[in-house]
């Protein structure tokens, strides 16, 4: 079984794991950020953010998102003003995971997003570290 996993985890099978996050094909591009997820490389996982394809990028931001680090928080960080709503309200929940005052300062940012979606995942993260302003936003928006 070790050499199992080894063999999985190798540099070579990761390198094209990383290739075929820019395949033509959405779904090997979607494939290739699912295995890097699963394999936890977040290196990998980083260099998919900068995709064009925005279903990469949000799983790339899902991936992260449990993920320790300043360079992870730094790099999604540059998703909070990302094209997509779904990968601002993506960023959004693995800020509000995120502790320090940058995380909270993004938080406060998206939960002014034109995204109904993003701006309520922003005001629940800062809700849960007791922002009362955050937590009266949320009570007045029902």
């Amino acid at each position: 079984m070790a050499a199992k996993r080894r063999l999985m985890t190798d540099a070579e099978t990761m390198a094209r794991i990383r290739k075929g996050l820019a395949a033509r094909c959405p779904r090997l591009r979607a494939e290739s950020v699912d295995a890097l997820a699963a394999l936890g490389d977040v290196r990998g996982l980083l260099l998919a953010l900068g995709s064009h394809d925005p279903h990469v990028r949000l799983s790339a931001v899902r991936g992260l998102a449990s993920e320790s680090g300043i360079r992870v928080t730094s790099r999604l960080l540059c998703r909070v003003a990302d094209r997509d709503g779904q990968v601002r309200s993506a960023t959004a929940s693995a800020l509000g995971r995120r502790a320090g005052c940058l995380s909270a300062l993004a938080l406060w940012w998206l939960a002014y997003d034109r995204d109904a979606a993003v701006s309520y995942t922003a005001l629940a993260g800062l809700a849960e570290r007791n922002w009362r302003r955050a937590q009266s936003i949320l009570e007045e928006r029902g």
